[in-house]
């Protein structure tokens, strides 16, 4: 009868189990900072897009403020304020500028790719 758990053996197993860890540390950090460039982008898409709807009209700027303000900007909450739900963007851009400004915010969020792995998620 062989003897599995010789030196030679766990010696092995240890080096398959540490490069197996190094690996899976590595994959997380990699989808982390993927997932922190996708969101940082679609939030450079969406300030591009509003920019572009808002010059040249007054009305337009002032509800783009309101949604930067009030969407995409988050802050602390007052518990006596808080939101009976949770709103989407698109939902917070409807109730602020309409269906235009929601359609404008979901063309822009639609530009935005995820890179390979993390699209694979």
């Amino acid at each position: 009868m062989k003897d599995y758990w010789n030196p030679e053996n766990v010696a092995v197993i240890n080096k398959i189990v540490k490069g197996t860890l190094v690996a899976a540390f590595l994959f997380v950090g990699l989808i982390g900072y993927q997932f922190y460039v996708v969101m940082a982008d679609t939030e450079q898409q969406r300030l591009s897009a509003l920019d572009g709807w808002a010059t040249g009209s007054e009305g337009q700027s002032k509800i783009a403020e309101q949604f930067i303000e009030a969407c995409m900007k988050g802050g602390p909450v007052d518990l006596d304020s808080r939101p009976e739900k949770l709103v989407s963007v698109y939902e917070c851009a409807n109730e602020i500028g309409g269906s235009e400004l929601e359609s404008l915010i979901r063309t822009s969020d639609q530009k935005t790719k995820a890179p390979a792995p993390l699209r694979w998620l």
